[in-house]
């Protein structure tokens, strides 16, 4: 994977949150992430949700495969205990 661009946006339309899969809203900060990996990929996500799921990863250390666990935090977080904040 080649990461092509990362940073933080104002959207200036809505779009889907990878994460939690809500909607990001016109005018709400947001990541964008531009990658290739089998073509072209665009990552969007709230700010917050970016947080929570990278800092599930880090909980998983070495543990963590993007193909099996790559679950929007809608879904993870709930079967998860690794502390209220991320609910």
């Amino acid at each position: 994977m080649t990461i092509l661009h990362d940073g933080h946006h104002v959207a200036r339309k809505a779009y889907r949150c990878e994460q939690c899969w809500r909607r990001i809203e016109a005018g709400d900060r947001y990541r964008k992430q531009v990658h290739t990996s089998d073509g072209l990929v665009t990552y969007r996500a709230h700010l917050d949700c970016d947080e929570v799921a990278d800092e599930m990863k880090r909980l998983a250390g070495t543990a963590w495969n993007y193909d099996e666990d790559a679950y929007p935090i809608s879904e993870t977080a709930c079967e998860r205990d690794d502390g209220p904040w991320i609910k």
